[in-house]
């Protein structure tokens, strides 16, 4: 008797839901679609949204490992479903937005596996990191006149 070694490849169907995860049966996929963190996150690709480094643009704690989004939700449905996906995500019960959020250009920073998710409204963000520079100015020239 001898013993030898072939090279098999096979082929097998995998199956993918629409927000592009992975199944090894048809209806595996199916039931992941039709649940509601399936349809969550197939949602949350409609929404229009840019991806950027955090850390390029100063955000606070942010870094290149972490996914952060740039957007501008257009009304309160939208709110609504974000904080769901926000919620879905990263286990936090709280609501990060509000109607004011509505028509602003916010930042998204879901921290690495989307264990948390921070949220800026960039005016927000820019004017207070201006008021408290010239706070900052206007005391070091206090000191300086001294």
């Amino acid at each position: 008797m001898r013993i030898n070694k072939k090279e098999v490849i096979t082929y097998k169907n995998i199956y993918i839901s629409d927000d592009g995860r992975e199944f090894e049966d048809e209806n595996s996929c199916k039931e992941w679609e039709k649940s509601y963190k399936g349809t969550l996150n197939a949602s949350w690709n409609l929404i229009k949204k840019i991806s950027v480094d955090a850390s390029r643009i100063g955000f606070p704690g942010g870094c290149s490992d972490e996914e952060c989004y740039v957007l501008r939700p257009k009304n309160m449905d939208e709110i609504i479903f974000l904080n769901a996906y926000i919620r879905n995500s990263t286990g936090c019960n709280a609501d990060i937005l509000n109607i004011n959020h509505i028509g602003k250009m916010i930042v998204l920073n879901f921290g690495y596996d989307h264990d948390y998710c921070s949220c800026y409204i960039t005016e927000e963000l820019i004017k207070e990191i201006s008021n408290y520079t010239s706070e900052i100015e206007t005391n070091l020239d206090k000191e300086i006149q001294e």
